[in-house]
């Protein structure tokens, strides 16, 4: 089995019968914890290692993973165990069982295999487990020419006259960590060390979310670093309404007056925006980057309304007094009566908020007009009523 491409391996620690070692670290280096599928797979795997086993704890996991310190704490708390790191994903149709046996004590990699099967569901796997020869672990995999390790300075358990050329090693560990793709191969999330004895090329992508896809050609040929600081992607995000001059607020900060433009926004923000005009309802939205580059957001701002009480002399019939709002003829108000505009019980009139004209007309006896005009504001009732008499001989009273 020729093993080229293989993903960041999570470790085990095992005995094996005619090669017993007195304890195992059982270790997955993962950040999160099994699903219920990895977990049958992996005490499956257990169940077949004749060795006493510890693991540790999710929270001890974490807390090593975040500190890079795993072995040197497993060296400490288990010091006379070995660890066996295992790694279970799926790639393409295939899925791999890959494990790494390591003596912690003399900082050397004695082995790596794996178990791999192709369209396989849980139960093949499964079977394809029980039918491997574990006697192959304590052996060095010679056809093996890549291999991936953690940044550890661990030597290789190498017999005599196979190793003769050097190891050529790039370390890939970029900023934030990405996923890493090796000539169309997943091999994880980063940190990861690759080594190879051939001086040969190979095509590096990194991935990860909010951020540009990286792409460089790697050779091997001497020990290298790759640590590059992944560009982040940004949205611009123009903002406009209608109608315009509209005070745009940014997070609780005013950024200017519609239309405006907010730019370089992180994928990852989450933006909470006002939009205020006078006479107008503000109007609240959020708003998260869904993709880079510009993005346009248009609000069609709606006029806000308050009321105003009109109260007509008495004893002049309703269907002759008509009203006229801004130089708009509005009909009777008898007519408003059945509508939005005019609430009979409490003879209120609603207007649009802002600076209204009115005409009240009374077409008895010849026509009587009253002008007058008023400033209404949202949601409210004007404080004082429009008191109007009709009667050409007794004084006209009209207050606000």
């Amino acid at each position: 089995m020729k093993l080229n491409h293989l993903k960041i391996p999570l470790y085990l620690l095992l005995l094996f019968s005619g090669n017993a070692y007195s304890s195992l670290v059982f270790f997955n280096d993962s950040e999160t914890e099994l699903s219920d599928k990895e977990t049958i797979i992996v005490d499956t795997f257990i169940s077949l290692i004749d060795s006493e086993i510890y693991t540790l704890t999710f929270e001890e996991t974490s807390k090593c993973i975040a500190e890079g310190s795993c072995f040197d704490y497993i060296g400490t708390k288990f010091p006379e165990s070995r660890i066996l790191q295992y790694d279970y994903f799926q790639q393409n149709d295939i899925t791999y069982l890959i494990f790494s046996l390591w003596d912690h004590d003399k900082k050397i990699l004695l082995s790596t295999s794996s178990i791999e099967c192709d369209s396989c569901s849980t139960l093949q796997f499964i079977n394809e487990i029980s039918d491997f020869d574990f006697t192959l672990i304590n052996a060095w995999n010679e056809e093996q020419s890549l291999v991936i390790r953690p940044s550890l300075e661990y030597s290789y358990n190498q017999p005599e006259g196979n190793f003769d050329e050097k190891y050529f090693t790039i370390e890939i560990n970029p900023t934030p960590s990405a996923r890493v793709t090796l000539d169309g191969n997943d091999y994880g999330m980063s940190p990861v060390e690759i080594s190879s004895t051939e001086k040969k090329s190979i095509d590096l992508v990194l991935e990860t979310e909010n951020y540009e896809t990286f792409k460089k050609k790697l050779r091997f040929g001497k020990d290298k670093k790759i640590k590059s600081k992944l560009k982040e992607l940004v949205a611009n995000l123009r903002i406009d309404s209608s109608p315009t001059g509209a005070t745009v607020y940014i997070n609780g900060s005013r950024k200017g007056r519609t239309p405006t433009d907010i730019k370089k926004i992180a994928m990852s923000d989450s933006l909470d925006i006002k939009i205020e005009l006078k006479n107008y309802i503000e109007y609240e939205f959020n708003f998260t980057p869904i993709k880079s580059g510009d993005n346009y957001e248009k609000v069609n701002l709606e006029r806000g309304q308050g009321y105003l009480r009109i109260l007509p002399a008495s004893g002049y019939s309703t269907d002759k007094i008509s009203i006229k709002i801004n130089g708009k003829n509005r009909g009777t108000l008898r007519n408003l009566t059945n509508s939005y505009e005019w609430n009979e019980s409490r003879k209120t009139l609603t207007l649009d908020a802002g600076k209204n004209n009115l005409e009240v007309i009374y077409d008895g006896d010849g026509s009587v007009v009253r002008k007058n005009s008023v400033t209404i504001v949202t949601d409210e009732t004007f404080d004082d009523i429009w008191e109007v008499n009709f009667q050409e001989s007794v004084d006209v009273t009209i207050t606000f």
